[in-house]
């Protein structure tokens, strides 16, 4: 069922510039989005930070008639995009700004993907610290993020990066992987509870997801 939602939101695209469409395909190869979906509620509104195209939030929506989603980025151009894909009846939609400029308490659940990288340090923790905000009491956080171990998997992952941002496939200037346990630390000092790390197993990459409770 997910994996057609998948499909789905990427054949949204199809009719997009050459570069969305091949970009949301290869995220699709890339991430297995659908270790994100199984974390994130099957109901309620969800916000996702730096939606990009809008692939995840799209996805989200039509793997469970549930959700509403907010997608909330920075790049105006990739926000149109996202705009351009589709609603899914209504139930999506995609605003420019800054994810913690929202009011607070206003969602079930936070969904993070890929991004979180392209700050430093004290830029993830203000994002954590920001997230928190927007939950609703008992909502929840799904972060996918990469962590520094193994050591050849983290060497890999950092030079895949580094090309994106460097031909300009994203934007960041920073290239800022946390260990895993001070990922766990930054979400304990945000004010989630229960935080819990969920590595992606079979992975040529460091990828995990970390899960916490407003």
């Amino acid at each position: 069922m997910t994996r057609d939602a998948l499909s789905a939101a990427v054949a949204l695209f199809d009719g997009h510039p050459s570069a969305a469409k091949w970009h949301v395909r290869i995220r699709r190869l890339l991430s297995r989005l659908e270790d994100v979906e199984a974390l994130v509620p099957a109901s309620g509104n969800i916000l996702e930070v730096g939606s990009g195209h809008g692939l995840v939030s799209l996805y989200l929506a039509l793997a469970a008639p549930g959700r509403t989603v907010l997608g909330v980025d920075i790049d105006a151009p990739k926000v149109e995009e996202a705009r351009r894909a589709g609603t899914v009846d209504g139930r999506v939609r995609f605003e420019v700004g800054d994810a913690l400029a929202l009011p607070h308490a206003s969602f079930d659940a936070v969904v993070i993907v890929d991004v979180l990288y392209l700050l430093d340090e004290p830029g993830q923790a203000a994002v954590l610290e920001g997230v928190r905000r927007v939950l609703k009491p008992g909502g929840r956080l799904v972060w996918k993020a990469q962590d520094q171990s193994p050591a050849w998997k983290y060497r890999l992952t950092k030079t895949q990066e580094w090309i994106t941002t460097t031909i300009g496939l994203t934007a960041g200037r920073s290239l800022t992987f946390l260990p895993r346990a001070r990922a766990l630390e930054l979400m304990t000092l945000a004010g989630f509870k229960d935080a819990a790390a969920h590595p992606m197993k079979g992975r040529i990459y460091t990828d995990v997801i970390y899960t916490g409770t407003a």
